[in-house]
């Protein structure tokens, strides 16, 4: 089996953009990503369906709350 150099494969990035020689620095790296919020979608839910989604998000909250514990951080808010 012969092995090819990673200089003869073929990249599946795409290649940086080439610095600005002025400065020696990329213009995008300072660029600004402005979010929008939307409004969401929303769908019926059963009241089965609402007790599992709080289930969840309970337990979500309280595995936060002891790996922060478990490393020293006391809870926010």
């Amino acid at each position: 089996m012969q092995r090819v150099s990673s200089a003869d494969r073929e990249s599946r990035s795409r290649r940086r953009p080439p610095a600005n020689p002025s400065t020696g620095r990329d213009p995008e790296a300072n660029r600004v990503l402005r979010l929008v919020l939307t409004e969401p979608d929303t769908v019926a839910m059963t009241e089965q369906q609402h007790e599992q989604a709080i289930s969840a998000l309970s337990a979500m909250i309280v595995s936060w709350l002891q790996r922060r514990a478990h490393r020293g951080q006391p809870p926010t808010g």
